[in-house]
């Protein structure tokens, strides 16, 4: 079967003939069949067929409709090479593993003579976009302003999707986060830390293959809002999120190497208030997975380098007045230490936090759960150790074999 251009209306049709066969999967039989070239430009109603082409390893899909230029060569069904398309939209929805975006955007598709048959080489950019979950359609998007480049390699394409190789770039340029608490939303309910307002700015560079992923993302925010223990804290946050590694169709990630920087930190209560420009926290994956999922998945070990505890201090001091000696003590600088955490079915586990100052070492293990708070705090001054025991919220202080008790307490998961 052999498709030749004899008029522009006949063209058009058989146009829209073929790419409704390229877009169904199970049209592979009669896709074999298909052989020659056409020459065309025409408006097409839907771009579900350019996803078809792809594979189903990063969960893509193509939408929307457009202006399609071009040619198309076919051989066994299958665009071969000389193939050259350009599709241009203003409605164009493009989906990658679990995040769909849609915006104004542009198709580049070309096929070439590869190693071993022909491969496919397809470029999207997309801009004023937007970016969501999937399962989040029906809420408004909270990145906006996207623009972003997708680039994807299927090496050795045929209509055997189990043969062909596909890897695909993926990169934000630039994009808007216009509402930082919908972070909290993969967050356990009870947990300690919330992210209750302000925008960032993101950009990424990933590369994506089957069973891996490398590359970064970048998230920067000026007016970050957070809420711990009941009280309102302000900061810039900086988080350059590495990847190492995955599987990325599970939204699996190791994210070691990642590193979050706070500055420009405000504690604001009702007692005391806290605001210096020069003060910052680093915080560094040392080890760390993650499931980019709700409810989200972590086990990571962070090392921690802490300008010093004022911040802490006030916030201390704005849960129920203390004496100013004790605030006194618990103000220390040069804090560094190490800590495990892991979130998983709706809870946060430490199994091991430890920290040392200059004046001040401490430690602690924790469970938290929207059902009950356990765990153990030591602290060690001088030649006085202490620790605070919790169970189910309720506390007790005990300097009697303090680091015995702390060393020998084990967090239940």
């Amino acid at each position: 079967f052999s498709i030749l251009p004899e008029d522009q209306k006949e063209d058009k049709e058989r146009l829209k003939d073929l790419l409704q066969l390229l877009g169904q999967s199970d049209s592979k039989r009669m896709l074999a069949n298909l052989r020659g070239f056409m020459a065309f430009e025409s408006e097409v109603s839907s771009l579900e067929w350019i996803g078809i082409l792809l594979n189903d390893d990063y969960h893509t899909s193509v939408g929307g409709d457009g202006q399609i230029t071009g040619v198309i060569h076919l051989a066994d069904g299958i665009p071969a090479p000389g193939t050259d398309i350009e599709v241009l939209s203003q409605s164009l929805a493009v989906d990658i593993l679990d995040y769909t975006s849609h915006g104004v955007g542009r198709i580049s598709m070309r096929v070439d003579e590869g190693e071993k048959g022909a491969d496919l080489s397809l470029e999207i950019s997309l801009q004023d976009a937007d970016l969501m979950r999937r399962n989040e359609l029906e809420s408004a998007a909270y990145i906006q302003n996207v623009d972003l480049n997708v680039s994807a390699l299927v090496e050795d394409m045929g209509l055997d999707k189990t043969e062909s190789k596909t890897s695909l770039g993926f990169k934000i340029l630039s994009a808007n986060v216009t509402d930082m608490s919908i972070f909290s939303s993969y967050l356990p309910a009870d947990s300690p830390l919330q992210f209750t307002n302000g925008t960032a700015a993101l950009t990424a560079d990933i590369q994506l293959q089957k069973h891996d992923a490398q590359g970064w993302v970048n998230l920067k925010s000026t007016d970050l809002e957070l809420s711990a223990a009941e009280q309102s804290i302000r900061a810039d946050l900086a988080a350059n999120i590495q990847l190492v590694g995955g599987v990325p169709a599970e939204m699996n990630f190791d994210i070691s190497g990642s590193q979050v920087n706070l500055t420009e930190v405000q504690v604001i209560g009702e007692h005391e208030r806290f605001s210096e420009e020069d003060w910052s926290a680093r915080f560094t994956l040392v080890r760390g997975k993650t499931t980019w999922k709700k409810p989200l998945q972590l086990d990571v070990e962070a090392t921690l380098d802490i300008m010093d505890s004022r911040p802490v201090v006030a916030m201390f001091n704005n849960k129920k007045e203390r004496p100013r000696w004790l605030l006194d003590i618990l103000t220390i600088k040069d804090i560094s230490g190490v800590a495990e955490v892991r979130i998983a079915d709706q809870q946060i586990v430490i199994p091991l936090a430890h920290a040392i100052s200059d004046q001040l070492e401490g430690g602690a293990k924790a469970r938290i759960s929207e059902q009950r708070r356990d765990g153990v705090i030591s602290a060690r001054y001088k030649t006085l150790d202490a620790v605070i025991k919790i169970d189910d919220g309720d506390r007790n202080t005990d300097i009697i074999r303090a680091r015995e008790k702390y060393d020998s307490y084990l967090i239940a998961e």
